[in-house]
């Protein structure tokens, strides 16, 4: 079992980690999880003595590392991939491991096997893909056989194949007791392999749950799946009445009805999106509700706590392609006039209604300052 105490650490005054606290579980695998520079790595670090902490503890099996009689006998890391020596082969690297930590050979053997990498022990490691030294490095992880194992970012650089061998991975090591800890900046990279998830940004816990109730408790408002003949007019309203909403442009080519523009809006409420519609007698061919994905939830909780902000804009048409297919509303550094055309009594209602990125809002063309597409004012 790991176990994080109260743990704070400080770079140059400036909190990196505040007072986090979790448990990964025996017999469970525990997904860290964030977006980058959230304090995942360096949580990680500090766990494992790399990186002092400013305060707090951090315990396995109920011992702090430091003071562990045999570390690699207690906790297996998978962290950045540095070999000490890369003219060894495979198997001469892990022997000499063994070796040194009084390993018996045969255990070699084993973790060759469990991590995939029989086909090449004779290799020289410097010869070696991304892909390939990642599975040495678990093998020298699981080497001393411990109760613990940390994977930090395990699925970066890996192919289909290699993913889903690290979640099979896992699951077996919590299935036969171990506690696992993953971290990843993606949930979709874990979703399938974690018991239970943390969710840290800027140093600080979001969130602490099991994955099931995780996707059922936060994600709040499924997605809704709208069709319409008249795009415009729905991004209109979702700018002038829903700004909360996340609506991108996505392909209609599998969904039954095929004409017109299909859109997925999140963080909204379907009653109140359909009586928008129908006061604004917007046509839709079919708006529904879809499953709640994790990844919405996810999303939706961590979306203030990015690193890089982005710039609402007003249409998706006439835009550069690069950027064409991204979320309306996170579709930064272009901004367009925006001067919808509608038939009676539509366009009475809302004359030459332009969006103003400044403002977030709808207003009278007249009073609307000029933009290019740098967004600077004409």
């Amino acid at each position: 079992m790991i176990e994080i105490r109260n743990i704070t650490k400080r770079y140059n005054g400036k909190r990196a980690l505040d007072n986090v606290s979790f448990v990964a579980e025996d017999g469970r695998v525990t997904g860290l999880i964030g977006p980058n520079g959230s304090g995942k790595s360096t949580l990680i670090h500090c766990a494992l003595g790399l990186t002092n902490l400013t305060s707090g503890k951090v315990l396995f099996d109920g011992v702090p590392y430091k003071n562990l009689r045999s570390p690699i006998e207690t906790v297996g890391s998978v962290l950045d991939m540095k070999i000490e020596d890369y003219s060894k082969s495979a198997i001469s690297y892990l022997n000499r491991i063994a070796e040194t930590y009084g390993i018996e050979k045969s255990r070699v053997l084993e973790v060759i096997d469990l991590a995939g990498i029989a086909y090449i022990k004779n290799m020289k490691i410097r010869a070696m893909s991304t892909g390939m030294r990642k599975r040495l490095s678990v093998a020298i992880a699981l080497l001393a056989n411990p109760h613990n194992l940390i994977l930090d970012e395990p699925f970066h650089g890996l192919d289909s194949e290699g993913v889903n061998w690290i979640r099979d991975l896992c699951k077996y090591y919590a299935k036969q007791g171990g506690s696992v800890l993953v971290s990843s900046n993606t949930i979709s990279e874990i979703a399938n392999v974690a018991d239970d998830i943390v969710i840290i940004a800027h140093g600080n816990i979001l969130l602490q749950d099991n994955v099931r109730n995780f996707a059922e408790n936060y994600s709040r408002y499924s997605a809704i799946r709208v069709i319409t003949p008249e795009p415009k007019k729905l991004l209109y309203i979702m700018q002038s009445q829903h700004r909360e909403c996340a609506v991108t442009r996505v392909d209609n080519k599998n969904d039954d009805v095929q004409e017109g523009v299909a859109f997925v809006i999140r963080n909204a409420d379907i009653t109140d999106l359909s009586r928008s519609f129908a006061n604004q007698q917007l046509i839709t061919y079919q708006i529904n509700m879809e499953s709640p994905s994790l990844e919405a939830a996810y999303i939706s909780l961590t979306k203030n706590h990015t690193q890089y902000v982005s710039i609402p804009t007003s249409e998706y048409e006439n835009m550069p392609s690069n950027v064409e297919n991204q979320p309306i509303y996170q579709q930064a550094q272009y901004t367009q006039q925006y001067q919808p055309q509608y038939e009676q009594p539509y366009q009475q209602q809302y004359e030459q209604a332009q969006y103003n990125p400044q403002s977030y809002s709808a207003q009278p063309y007249s009073q609307q300052p000029q933009y290019n597409t740098q967004g600077e004012v004409r």
